[in-house]
């Protein structure tokens, strides 16, 4: 029997099979008496080029057993075997996808594997809310995911907001006071509508203890951050003027009252109060906190002893006579006070050096600005060595003012350092302070007045 011509190719081994079994089954029943041949089911075989012809044409992936070389491992897929469907497509449903697929565990290539998902979810992949789920391939299905769409009432991820939903979120609850909180139409919130709490403005505002209408710890019933009461008297903080609290004395004893014994000061009304204070100067016995005890409390003189009055002195080495000590006052303008004053590394209000050197002093001074009668006007502290009355001797340069300190009233309460010559004439010297208002802050003795002494210096 001779084969149709395009049945002769080994590519359309196939198709013969299938044509001669049909041939041969039509020799079969014209053997058979009675027998006729019924043609109406035998179609025509494919035309050379046609899918099912055994070979591959035009955009044909395969036909019959003509893969193109290609295998479940050329697709990557793990491995199996390749097969062509009828419509010349590769079929793949023998090839194995993915090792361990299924197993529950992420294995390599995989993106989940059944319900483990790898904590993925559609908000997390910014696809908005829904149900991720994973396939055969064990790759993850985004079908089930919803986009966010603002305007719908719900919060979706990215948004603050949506609509009247504001996820309970007020201007209270930002810290940004009172008003009304709204929401903008991406979704996000609107606190333009939002007015901060103002502390002083005699409301009480969210966030507020207390409003009393000003902003001043120290006067009214609430502090100049509106957290709590204003400042009181006992309170152990030591502001508003208070001089000292409980339990803070600002380093203040009872020498600086004059006493030799330290202890005894207290704080009452925020004010010093030195009552407690008790000095043993003058009963003879020396007392660990006294330099000397002579039995009596006379300062140092030319004539009895060298103990001073407080007890914080014991010699007085000054050659010749001594005329007698004048005591310190600082207290004339009381709008200006001094302490803490060391002269020559003496801090007893008694000091010695040779004539013609110089010696340091310092100290600390403290001034009030509105007690001096003139907040405005620039003060010119000055300090000097002064035999008597000023002026000083005009025949010893180093004598009267030497040391100026502009602007005292810019800094109220300053310490100070200086060197100043001593006299070149031996004798008795007082360190004495004055002030001017001359502008200038020249050495005009004339001008400030010299009655108030620091100390008195021994010039030998």
């Amino acid at each position: 029997m001779r084969l149709p011509p395009c049945l002769q190719s080994d590519a359309c081994l196939i198709r013969r099979v299938e044509w001669l079994a049909s041939s041969l089954s039509v020799l079969l029943m014209a053997t058979a008496p009675g027998c006729v041949f019924d043609t109406s089911g035998l179609g025509s075989p494919p035309a050379p080029g046609e899918c099912g012809d055994g070979a591959r044409n035009g955009n044909e992936a395969c036909d019959g057993l003509d893969l193109g070389g290609q295998t479940c491992e050329g697709l990557g897929l793990v491995g199996g075997i390749l097969a062509c469907t009828a419509l010349c497509e590769y079929d793949v449903s023998a090839c194995q996808i993915q090792p361990d697929c299924g197993n529950g565990s992420l294995d390599a290539g995989e993106q989940c594997d059944g319900q483990n998902l790898d904590g993925q979810t559609c908000e997390g992949l910014g696809l908005g809310s829904g149900s991720l789920a994973c396939t055969t391939s064990c790759q993850l299905d985004t079908s089930g995911c919803t986009a966010a769409v603002c305007g719908d009432g719900n919060l979706d991820p990215g948004e603050q907001c949506d609509g009247q939903n504001l996820d309970g979120q007020t201007c209270e609850g930002l810290g940004l006071g009172s008003g009304s909180l709204a929401c903008t139409t991406s979704c996000q919130l609107d606190t333009s509508g939002c007015t901060a709490a103002v502390c002083g403005d005699g409301n009480l505002d969210p966030g507020e203890q207390c409003d009393d209408g000003d902003n001043d710890s120290c006067t009214g019933t609430c502090n100049a951050d509106c957290s709590g009461p204003v400042n009181s008297c006992g309170d152990g903080i030591r502001r508003c003027g208070e001089a000292c609290e409980i339990g803070d004395l600002q380093g203040t004893d009872c020498t600086d009252y004059g006493f030799a014994n330290p202890v005894g000061l207290t704080c009452t009304a925020c004010s010093f109060d030195p009552s407690g204070c008790v000095d043993t100067c003058g009963d003879g016995v020396l007392d660990p906190y006294e330099a000397c005890d002579d039995g009596n409390e006379a300062p140092a003189n030319g004539s009895n002893d060298f103990c001073e009055a407080s007890c914080t002195e014991s010699t007085w080495p000054c050659p010749g006579s001594w005329p007698g000590y004048i005591p310190p006052v600082n207290n004339a303008e009381p709008w200006l006070t001094w302490r803490d004053i060391v002269v020559n590394g003496s801090a007893t209000g008694y000091a010695t050096a040779a004539a013609g050197t110089s010696i340091s002093i310092t100290g600390y001074y403290e001034y009030d600005n509105a007690g001096s009668g003139c907040s405005t006007c620039r003060v010119q502290l000055y300090l000097g060595f002064f035999a008597g009355d000023p002026p000083a001797d005009p025949q010893d340069a180093f004598a009267g003012w030497q040391l100026c300190a502009d602007f005292v009233n810019s800094t109220p309460a300053s310490g100070f350092s200086s060197t100043i010559s001593v006299p070149l004439q031996p004798g008795t010297y007082f360190l004495r302070w004055g002030r001017g208002w001359d502008y200038g802050c020249f050495y005009d003795i004339s001008a400030p007045p010299a009655t108030h002494s620091l100390a008195a210096l021994c010039v030998y």
